[in-house]
């Protein structure tokens, strides 16, 4: 049996918000040297571009499925169940009748399309859980292999899975299974796969099935994936199928296989989700007015008056042209501004309408509410960007500001805590229809939910999702 607060203690803490986009990204350091290189040295450092990595919300939701994933395999480890499952799944490897008595549904998919990042994503969230190569315990001794990834074969073939598994064992384990299970002549599928359940019953705590729309195009697909759920049910591992969007269409062609495709779904990325678009008019404006300082419309407008680099970053005007220039046009409420007053009479009113939005006491029912700049500007009458002339009221803003998976966090903790006080049986379609969150979107609130709340209610919330 495996101690499993030894084990759980020698894995690192799950990451929050930035810490983890800030661990995952990786910026190859810069040497400034390189110029007075040659042309093929140049060049050749050119290749550390690849090497950048910039973590997207896709990342931050693959990093926390598997971590907590892992951890609930590990939970299994330690549990009565775990021991009968050992006896029986030693009378499989002897060719006797057994049964699979650990149960779970711990099986999902990571699907999205080829070139969005999914394996990057994966790699890097692998890379932050598994900080330890194994995860060893002393009381009682112990191996454990955090994640281990093996690729969907070609043909779906259940006995080369099965092998590749105990082969990837091996490597990291320094055991002889693979080999035993080679030289065996009477290696059946039921033998091989009480020999693996058994390996990732002691060993194994999360097994990444890369490629896994292979079974999509062969007929041994739903076998292979009838093994997976068999090998679920005798280890009690939660595993990890990745591949492109035309598996989804085979894991619904039945219900048995519907509920092993939930999990993660990315898509391609529309042309303007990340990359700007072309700047109206009135957002040309609004730059040329002084209201308004989007990056991206400054560059356009740059590109189109044919301005260079150095123009653009190292200005020539002398403050008196600048100010000749705004003289000669008519500029509404140019009349100037107390900034210091104007700020130390708005603070206390905005700290009151803030906070009130924040924690929900502005609101009629009661529910926390996401601080959006947008909301503050109309609820104070303030105009575009004047918070920035204003820091004591721009630092009661950045103290309440928080991204839109954080915001639903926090609802749904507050629903959550209002229909446990009824005192009465209640499920996650009640918390959805309190907290006004959707069930897609629960999987990037969980990084946050640790933050505001503690771990047997997150715990409690994730039961409530998995059990409705």
């Amino acid at each position: 049996m495996v101690n499993l607060m030894e084990a759980v203690n020698a894995m690192p803490k799950m990451l929050p918000g930035n810490e983890l986009a800030s661990a995952l990204t990786i910026l190859p350091e810069y040497d400034e040297s390189i110029r007075n290189k040659n042309e093929a040295v140049r060049l050749m450092a050119l290749s550390d571009l690849y090497r950048i990595y910039l973590p997207s919300q896709m990342s931050i939701e693959i990093y926390s499925k598997l971590y907590l994933s892992l951890l609930r395999s590990l939970q299994k480890k330690n549990t009565t169940l775990a021991i009968q499952q050992r006896y029986e799944n030693n009378r499989a490897i002897q060719q006797q009748a057994y049964n699979g008595i650990m149960g779970g549904s711990d099986s999902y998919t990571i699907i999205g399309a080829s070139g969005i990042g999914k394996s990057s994503a994966i790699s890097r969230a692998i890379f932050l859980i598994t900080e330890k190569r194994l995860i060893e315990t002393e009381t009682p001794h112990s191996k454990i292999i955090p994640c281990l990834m093996v690729q969907c074969p070609f043909d779906s073939s259940v006995k080369g899975l099965l092998l590749e598994i105990l082969r990837k064992a091996n490597e990291e384990l320094g055991t002889t299974y693979y080999q035993y299970a080679i030289k065996s002549r009477a290696s059946t599928v039921d033998m091989l796969i009480g020999m693996v359940s058994t390996v990732a019953l002691n060993h194994i705590g999360l097994l990444i099935v890369d490629e896994i729309q292979n079974v999509a195009n062969s007929k041994n697909g739903k076998n292979l994936v009838g093994m997976l759920t068999q090998l679920i049910n005798n280890s009690g591992i939660s595993i990890c199928m990745v591949g492109t969007p035309e598996s989804t269409m085979f894991f619904e062609q039945a219900m048995q296989l519907a509920r092993r495709s939930l999990g993660l779904q990315y898509n391609r990325l529309e042309f303007n989700q990340y990359l700007c678009s072309i700047a109206s008019m009135h957002q040309i404006q609004r730059v040329l007015l002084g209201s308004h300082f989007d990056f991206s419309v400054v560059c356009q407008i740059a590109f189109f008056l044919g301005l260079t680099v150095e123009e653009l970053t190292s200005p020539s005007l002398k403050m008196e042209q600048i100010q000749k220039e705004m003289d000669s046009h008519y500029m509404k409420d140019a009349a100037p501004v107390d900034w210091e007053t104007l700020d130390a009479e708005t603070a206390p009113v905005l700290e009151t309408v803030v906070s009130g939005i924040y924690d929900g006491t502005a609101n009629e029912n009661g529910r926390p509410e996401r601080v959006s700049e947008r909301l503050v500007y109309r609820e104070m009458g303030l105009r575009g960007h004047q918070l920035e002339n204003m820091p004591r009221c721009k630092a009661i803003f950045a103290r309440h500001t928080e991204s839109y998976p954080e915001s639903w966090a926090r609802k749904i903790i507050w629903a959550y805590r209002q229909l446990q006080a009824k005192g009465v049986p209640f499920y996650w379609s009640d918390v959805r229809v309190l907290s006004g969150v959707k069930k897609k979107n629960f999987q990037a609130t969980i990084p946050y939910l640790m933050k505001h709340t503690d771990a047997d209610i997150v715990n409690q919330i994730i039961e409530l999702t998995e059990n409705n």
